[in-house]
């Protein structure tokens, strides 16, 4: 079985599904009403889940994951309302999180975060009112306080 179709009411697309080699799930797409794409699940090598998509009102992306080797988590992606970025997650090798990004209101830079080696913060930034810094922390070796 290499594809599998479902029409729900009125011949509108419910699930699609297709399966790729040994049979492990290579696409999954689930439309929901007036034919938005509500979630497309893509599995990579060995079954893992390389991309997952979830749509929400008016079409908005909601939640993008993409997960790299070993089944880690790559990316995370979610909206916030009027289509703005709220959070962003980016892990690095040995899952360690990489980057952080949160949005406010009006799209200015809330909060960033960077870890770097053996997950220890490296930096992070703080933007208060008008898009100004409020906050700037470095950590050194061992997490002191530079």
């Amino acid at each position: 079985m290499r594809s599998f179709l479902y029409y729900g009411a009125s011949g509108t697309i419910a699930y699609f599904l297709y399966y790729g080699a040994s049979g492990t799930i290579a696409y999954f797409l689930y439309y929901g009403a007036s034919g938005t794409i509500v979630r497309f699940l893509y599995r990579g090598a060995s079954g893992t889940i390389a991309y997952f998509l979830y749509r929400g009102a008016s079409g908005t992306i909601a939640h993008f994951l993409y997960r790299g080797a070993s089944g880690t988590i790559a990316h995370f992606l979610y909206y916030g309302a009027s289509g703005t970025i709220a959070y962003f997650l980016y892990y690095g090798a040995s899952v360690t999180i990489a980057h952080f990004l949160y949005r406010g209101a009006s799209v200015t830079i809330t909060h960033f975060l960077y870890r770097g080696a053996s997950g220890t913060i490296a930096h992070f930034l703080y933007r208060g009112a008008s898009g100004t810094i409020a906050h700037f922390l470095y950590y050194g070796a061992s997490s002191a306080i530079d």
